[in-house]
């Protein structure tokens, strides 16, 4: 058994070998192989960390998948800068030095991860305070509009009606004006508008655009906040306008081409069927009257437009 134990010994002399010195401490083969065995240690038990919560989210649906994947990464990220200031602490570099090592990474951050940190932050913020969610339509200041694919650390994925992904900085999110559409569940409101002949009935055409919106696909449950209207908006030349004002379903707002067309059809439709009659943009001119117009008298020595130019040859022409 003595020999053995000399024989791990002898094994186990390279390591104790002093490769450098950290402020008087010396640091040996054996101490990084200690560092690096805690940091292992610590991504591991990071990875544990996240199958856990990522089992969460499978196990109860009611969690937002992107909130907790953006938690599982900091956790993990967490527990490994953890280990890593513990795995430094084991091979006896000071605490002080690492005090300083994170006052110049802060300086660095500071100047150089300024816009990266920011939008760190606002992603944090759009994830606690839930205003912009996954699968969120939302408008944009510069009016750009689409549904919110993923949250991500740095930035939002938009993904438009046109099939562009539009990545933007969770930092202008947080600053700037956004729309959400769609943070009412029950429905978002359109309005449609159009014109028919002046001698039309209003409650008439209002009635039957009503019946002809509420068949379209894309109209949302009716209640007493979300209903549907039809009215006069203005009057028009040479009709009267109309508006039709219809909560549709959220998921429609991804097709705005054909939501605008279906209302559209089915306002042409119903005024077609029931013989309200669409004002024809044509024009009469009538000429009431028309007053003679004077011409001027011919100048002295000006030859009148109706006299004709002397033959050659006749008498008193010019040879």
């Amino acid at each position: 058994m003595h020999d053995l134990i000399a024989l791990v010994s002898q094994l186990l002399e390279p390591l104790r070998v002093t490769l450098f010195t950290v402020s008087g401490s010396p640091v040996s083969a054996g101490d990084i192989l200690q560092f690096l065995i805690v940091l292992a240690i610590s991504n591991w038990l990071g990875g544990v960390v996240e199958r856990e919560l990522w089992w969460l989210v499978r196990a109860h649906g009611s969690f937002d998948a992107a909130s907790v994947g953006t938690a599982a990464r900091l956790m993990r990220w967490t527990i490994l800068a953890l280990g890593a200031l513990i795995g430094l602490a084991t091979i006896g570099v000071p605490v002080t030095h690492l005090a300083i090592i994170v006052s110049a990474l802060s300086v660095g951050i500071g100047f150089g991860l300024q816009t990266i940190v920011n939008n760190l932050v606002a992603g944090l913020i759009l994830l606690s305070e839930r205003s912009v969610r996954v699968g969120d339509f939302v408008e944009l200041a510069d009016g750009e509009r689409g549904a919110v694919q993923a949250i991500k650390m740095r930035s939002t994925s938009i993904l438009t009606p046109d099939g562009v992904y539009v990545l933007v900085p969770n930092a202008t999110l947080i600053d700037g004006t956004v729309k959400n559409l769609t943070l009412d569940p029950s429905g978002h409101r359109q309005r449609f508008p159009f014109q028919v002949d002046g001698n039309a009935d209003p409650a008439f055409v209002a009635k039957v655009v009503a019946e002809a919106a509420r068949a379209v696909p894309y109209t949302a449950s009716e209640d007493e906040a979300h209903t549907i209207e039809v009215g006069i908006s203005g009057f028009g030349n040479p009709g009267l306008n109309f508006e039709l004002v219809v909560w549709v379903k959220l998921d429609a707002l991804m097709q705005p081409y054909r939501l605008k067309s279906a209302y559209l059809a089915a306002i042409n439709e119903a005024c077609l069927r029931h013989g309200i009659a669409m004002p024809n943009p044509a024009y009469d001119l009538n000429v009431t009257s028309l007053a003679p117009v004077a011409l001027a008298a011919p100048r002295a020595g000006a030859r009148s437009l109706t006299q004709s130019a002397p033959e050659r040859g006749a008498p008193g022409a010019a040879p």
